[in-house]
C-alpha cells in the first residue's frame, strides 16, 4: 500500500508539471458548455441536466484516450520507464496509480461544469444525484480507460496521439455527447447505442436523472458497454504483456 501511495503521489506531481494538461481538461468541455449546449437548454431544466451530463462523459473521455493513452507512450519512450520496471512496484500498482492520478483531473474537469449549470440554467437534480452521477462517471469510464491503457502499451507516442485523436470526435458525436441521442440523425441513432461512449451516458443519467435520457434508457447501449469493457479489458492486457516480454 506504500508502494501505492508513492507511486501515485509522483505520477500526479509529475502531470501537474505540464499545467497545459490541467488547463486543457478544464477549459474544453466547459467552452463546449457554453458555446453549444447554453444557448439551447437555458430554461429547460431536463436538457440542461442531459446536456450537462454529457459534456461530464466528454470531460472523463479526454482523461481516458490522453493521460492513459499518450501519457503511458510518452512514458514508455522515456529512460525513466524501464528504471521503474526495476524497482519493486508491481504492474497493479502501477496501473492503479494511474487510475487515482486521473481522479482529481475527472473532478477538475467537472466541477466548473457543475458550476456553469448551476448558476446559467434550470437544472437542478439535487446534491445525491449529482454524487450519484461522479461516482457512475467513474464507474461508466472503464472501457474507455482500459482502451487507452492499450494504446498507450501498443503504440509509440505520436501513433498514440494520433489514434486517440480520431477516436476522440466519432466516440463523442455517435454516443450523444455533443447533440441529446433523442435528436441525432436516424442513421446515427442506429448506431448511438453500439460505441462505448453512448452507455457511458447512460449510466451516468440514471444517477442524476433516476430515468435515464429524454426517453428513458437504453439496454442496448447498456449490453454493449459491458461488450465494451471486456474487449477493453482484453485489449490493455494483450498489451500489456507485450510490452512486459520486451524485458525479459
Amino acid at each position: 500500500m506504500t508502494l501505492l501511495v508513492t507511486h501515485t503521489k509522483y505520477s500526479l506531481l509529475e502531470t501537474l508539471r505540464i499545467p497545459i494538461v490541467v488547463v486543457s481538461v478544464v477549459v474544453l468541455p466547459s467552452l463546449s458548455f457554453v458555446f453549444f449546449a447554453l444557448p439551447n437548454i437555458s430554461d429547460d431544466a431536463l436538457g440542461a441536466t442531459v446536456s450537462t451530463a454529457a459534456l461530464s462523459v466528454f470531460a472523463a473521455m479526454l482523461i481516458c484516450l490522453f493521460q492513459f493513452g499518450a501519457g503511458i507512450a510518452e512514458e514508455r519512450q522515456s529512460p525513466w520507464d524501464p528504471y521503474q520496471r526495476t524497482l519493486p512496484v508491481r504492474p497493479w500498482e502501477r496501473l492503479t496509480g494511474k487510475l487515482l492520478v486521473a481522479l482529481p483531473f475527472v473532478v477538475v474537469a467537472v466541477v466548473p461544469l457543475l458550476v456553469l449549470a448551476w448558476s446559467t440554467t434550470n437544472a437542478d437534480p439535487g446534491l445525491l444525484r449529482v454524487l450519484a452521477g461522479l461516482g457512475l462517471l467513474v464507474v461508466g469510464s472503464l472501457p474507455l480507460a482500459l482502451i487507452g491503457v492499450a494504446l498507450g502499451n501498443a503504440l509509440p507516442s505520436k501513433a498514440a496521439i494520433a489514434v486517440a485523436n480520431l477516436l476522440l470526435l466519432p466516440f463523442a458525436f455517435l454516443g450523444g455527447l455533443f447533440i441529446p441521442p433523442e435528436f441525432l440523425p436516424d442513421v446515427v441513432q442506429t448506431i448511438s447505442p453500439y460505441v462505448p461512449t453512448r452507455g457511458w451516458l447512460e449510466i451516468v443519467l440514471i444517477g442524476v436523472t433516476g430515468q435515464g435520457g429524454m426517453n428513458g434508457t437504453s439496454t442496448l447501449a447498456l449490453v454493449c458497454w459491458a461488450g465494451w469493457l471486456v474487449i477493453g479489458a482484453v485489449l490493455a492486457l494483450a498489451a500489456y504483456r507485450r510490452e512486459e516480454s520486451r524485458y525479459r
